[in-house]
């Protein structure tokens, strides 16, 4: 019998530690929300010092609750991207360059992130005329991909080339550019809402860089797809629904370029209605809701974006396209980047629109929140 009761209790041991290990993972998981809650809300407001200071308590958070790199990474990615935004590229360069280095630690749990790091770090490097650093970690880059699934390997090689063809090595560029829709091909989903995602992603690269022939290939059999999906009868979810949405956008914008005004406005017609049925059901409520003596924002107060000493020397032109959402305070909030400028351009971007000011939208003498899209564009005088 004396055996037996330690026996016993060992047991109950066993049996209980993986409830109390997955409460205190719970419980990380938690606190580690309402940090970065709060750290965006910061953000938000411009408040860099509070949001940068809330983004590291956030990365130390994930690291010591053993939240993994899914939670690490996005934490140490907006660390990183607050303090460019807020003009410290020596910190962010830090931040990014630490983080790359934990990932490449953990091997092949954390390949994605150790890429998506990198990636950051480049970009970081380039905007401080650091170019030749800047070619060296995205070589490190390469050497990683292989590990990753195909849409993943694609994304990555897609920011790649977009940075090679920007600082206009084009034959460079246009060669990572085709390994990624090689790479992108051996996945060819096109159910598959990241694949879209990143097959749109690299048909606007292409259409950007004025390769339309390359961008019209991307785009047609996803769009074919879609739309036989859809005359069948198909209730996509609203993730496959939404990349179906871009992808016919973007193919629609090719046919007008073409000259195809008729097959493109059949298209645009079209694609309104591919959505997921709570998507469908809320865009009928919105059609009844239509407002009355609508007034659209107006921007009142534009401050114009600064270049990095790195997108000087490179003579970097071009647009950065930002969605933000104008509300009543007359301030641009919710302020994310859609398309891209390397050199660090899209983070002093996001710094001018924060400080512009609207005079706010309004229905019936209501003010409301409204979303819009913003180009903040760089161009040498």
């Amino acid at each position: 019998m004396r055996g037996v009761l330690p026996a016993l209790r060992l047991s109950l041991v066993f049996l209980i530690l993986p409830f109390l290990r997955e409460a205190a993972w719970a419980d990380a998981l938690a606190a580690w929300q309402a940090v970065v809650a709060r750290a965006a809300e910061a953000e938000d407001a411009a408040d860099y010092k509070s949001a940068k200071a809330l983004f590291r308590e956030a990365y130390a958070a994930a690291v010591s609750g053993g939240l993994g790199p899914a939670r690490v990474w996005p934490a140490c990615e907006r660390l990183a991207v607050t303090q460019a935004v807020a003009g410290n590229l020596g910190g962010a360069q830090k931040s990014a360059g630490e983080c790359a280095a934990r990932f490449a630690r953990q091997r092949a749990d954390a390949a994605l992130q150790e890429a998506s790091a990198r990636l950051l770090l480049a970009d970081i490097q380039a905007a401080r005329a650091r170019l030749d650093d800047a070619m060296a970690t995205l070589g490190a880059v390469r050497q990683r991909l292989a590990g990753l699934p195909p849409a993943d390997r694609g994304g990555v090689l897609i920011e790649m080339g977009e940075f090679h063809l920007a600082v206009d090595m084009q034959a460079r560029g246009a060669a990572l550019l085709e390994a990624a829709q090689a790479a992108l091909a051996e996945s060819g989903d096109p159910d598959d809402a990241r694949y879209v995602d990143a097959s749109c992603n690299l048909a606007e690269s292409y259409r950007i860089y004025h390769r339309r022939r390359r961008s019209k290939a991307v785009l047609q059999p996803i769009v074919r797809h879609a739309r036989e999906r859809m005359q069948g009868g198909a209730t996509p979810g609203r993730e496959l629904a939404a990349a179906w949405r871009k992808a016919g956008a973007l193919y629609a914008g090719v046919l007008r370029a073409e000259g195809d005004d008729l097959k493109a406005r059949v298209l645009s017609a079209e694609i309104r209605h591919w959505r997921a049925p709570a998507d469908e059901s809320a865009a009928k409520r919105r059609r009844r809701r239509r407002l009355r003596n609508y007034v659209s924002p107006r921007l009142v107060k534009k401050t114009e974006p600064r270049y990095t000493p790195g997108a000087v020397a490179a003579k970097v032109q071009g647009e950065v396209v930002l969605a933000i959402e104008v509300r009543p305070d007359g301030r641009a909030h919710d302020v994310r980047v859609i398309r891209p400028l390397p050199y660090g351009l899209s983070w002093n971007a996001v710094r001018a629109v924060r400080k512009w000011r609207f005079e706010a939208a309004a229905a019936n003498g209501e003010p409301l929140n409204v979303p819009a899209e913003v180009r903040v564009s760089f161009r040498f005088r």
